[in-house]
């Protein structure tokens, strides 16, 4: 019968890894990384929203404008869209109307986006 070598000793405490704080500051680095990717997007959605009716009160001016041939209500159309901050700058060219519409943007907490918008629409004038 063969002898068998048998270990001299026994380990008493678990296995433990030779750079145990390695997943801790891996982890340590990802959940801010994740963190950024998942609040930018959702920090910009408001801003996006602003933008949008921004450029649909433009256009609505300019709309307006068009089938009626006055610009009297340029103003009240663009804050009834865009909220009470927009204001609109409507001219008379080459038999239409060009309408620039400047909105405020909300504000984020790091300052990363503008404060305005400004968004341009034309449409000639309907005889």
């Amino acid at each position: 019968m063969a002898h068998v070598p048998r270990p001299s000793h026994r380990r008493s405490e678990p296995y433990r890894f030779a750079e145990g704080g390695s997943v801790t500051a891996e982890f340590a680095v990802a959940v801010p990384a994740v963190m950024v990717v998942i609040l930018l997007p959702l920090m910009m959605i408001p801003g996006v929203t602003a933008v949008l009716n921004c450029q649909e009160a433009a256009a609505a001016v300019a709309r307006e404008a068009a089938l009626s041939g006055t610009i009297e209500d340029a103003g009240r159309v663009v804050r009834r869209i865009a909220g009470s901050g927009a204001v609109a700058d409507v001219s008379v060219e080459d038999g239409g109307f060009d309408v620039a519409v400047t909105c405020p943007l909300p504000s984020d907490p790091w300052g990363l986006f503008p404060t305005t918008v400004e968004r341009h629409s034309f449409a000639t004038a309907v005889p």
